[in-house]
């Protein structure tokens, strides 16, 4: 049947039936049994041209931009198949969801949000065509590749170690500093001497805090120094490691370095930023909103109930679940619950709410993103760990890198085997 679709593409092509009365329309790639035309190719050039314009760049190569327009569409071509294959749907209501979120989201009237576009000279079309190819990704993602992904211990330490130094060489420090200097090209002795000095000036500094003082009553040669504030990115690399795991007031050392062995007293420390995140047990049931607003309120005043006669311990959750299922048309999000990482940047209202809410309870309706929802709390984690957090942030991190690699593994394979020609015309 495929053969038989590809064979009678071609046939088109030759008597020329796919070109329009007046616009000469050619088709300028087959993937399998679907076509991509020549103006779907230009049209995207033409829109380029207009950026590169508009920011003053040079307009690149035109084989070269053309090839990888035509890569891209085969590429997005191949992902619409894939979701046919699995029997995928993507409604235009669903689209059309979308987009008024996304325009709610940049506080804007759909008109406002179509004139946006028109400015940027997207098509309209084009841009549902997108938002429709990267909710076809998403499911795809979530539905086929998850139970491909591996992700290993020492992936998960390696990132949130990298993550954590990262913001560690970012955070600002306020240092004072003792330097009791080597001579030029010192021996062993020398060394051991100066390394003696300073590991008393640490005890002495570690009883009585002013670095100041230490020059009163000792007989020898010591420089004293106010760093001041700086970035921990811009202080030597030999005193990072060392500082590490210190707060306000610690002392620090010796270091040794070039010109002599140095100890480090933390006067001060920005803010570490702890956030303290929530892991809980949900699940979710959802109900997409009512327009009748008669019917909307009973909905409520029957939902209201049902919650209360759970969380008063009247009816068990099997019976909730039937009620919600039967009566009020509620769909199950999840059928079983999972642990879902809470924490600053999470929905605000809904944070707040399920850490408020006793286990074993359901939250009041919550309305978002067009539909009631309720949420039912088994369990709850409090992290204040920052490390345990940057684990568990490390390891979505992976899976979404993970995901990503997967699926392009996945559509070079789908290319590898699918039907695919380039046709080249005289006058391009």
């Amino acid at each position: 049947m495929k053969k038989l679709g590809i064979l009678i593409i071609n046939i088109l092509i030759s008597l020329n039936l796919f070109a329009a009365t007046k616009l000469e329309d050619k088709i300028a790639v087959i993937v399998n049994n679907d076509i991509i035309l020549e103006s779907e190719i230009t049209s995207y050039i033409q829109r380029l041209k207009s950026e590169f314009y508009l920011e003053g760049e040079q307009f690149p190569d035109y084989d070269a931009l053309r090839n990888q327009i035509i890569q891209k569409k085969i590429v997005d071509t191949i992902i619409f198949q894939m979701a046919k294959q699995i029997g995928l749907m993507v409604t235009n209501d669903k689209i059309d969801m979308i987009i008024k979120k996304i325009s709610t989201m940049h506080h804007t009237s759909m008109n406002q949000f179509f004139e946006t576009l028109s400015r940027n000279n997207i098509d309209y079309d084009s841009y549902r065509k997108q938002i429709k190819k990267q909710i076809i990704v998403s499911i795809i993602s979530s539905k086929e590749l998850i139970n491909r992904i591996i992700v290993y211990p020492q992936e998960i330490t390696r990132l949130a170690n990298q993550v954590f130094l990262n913001k560690f060489n970012e955070r600002e420090i306020n240092l004072s500093q003792v330097i009791v200097p080597l001579p030029e090209n010192p021996n062993k002795h020398q060394l051991y001497e100066k390394e003696n000095i300073a590991r008393n000036l640490v005890i002495k500094l570690k009883r009585n805090n002013n670095i100041y003082e230490l020059k009163k009553n000792i007989p020898y040669s010591i420089n004293i120094e106010n760093m001041g504030w700086s970035k921990i990115k811009k202080i030597p690399s030999i005193f990072v490691k060392e500082i590490m795991n210190s707060k306000k007031g610690d002392i620090v050392g010796p270091i040794r370095s070039g010109i002599g062995f140095h100890i480090l007293k933390i006067n001060d420390l920005d803010s570490n930023n702890n956030i303290t995140s929530n892991d809980m047990q949900i699940k979710v049931f959802f109900k997409k909103l009512n327009s009748d607003t008669i019917k909307k309120k009973k909905f409520l005043i029957q939902l209201k109930d049902i919650i209360s006669k759970f969380n008063s311990k009247e009816i068990n959750l099997k019976n909730t679940i039937k009620q919600l299922y039967k009566n009020l048309f509620f769909v199950d999000k999840n059928i079983n619950s999972r642990w879902i990482l809470f924490n600053n940047s999470s929905v605000q209202n809904i944070n707040n709410t399920l850490k408020n809410l006793k286990n074993n309870q359901i939250t009041q309706p919550i309305f978002f993103n067009s539909g009631w929802y309720i949420l039912y709390k088994s369990d709850m984690n409090t992290i204040s760990n920052h490390n345990t957090i940057q684990k568990k942030l490390s390891f979505m991190n992976i899976i979404n890198n993970k995901i990503y690699e997967e699926l392009e593994y996945l559509i070079q394979q789908k290319i590898s085997k699918s039907y695919i020609k380039i046709i080249k015309h005289n006058n391009d």
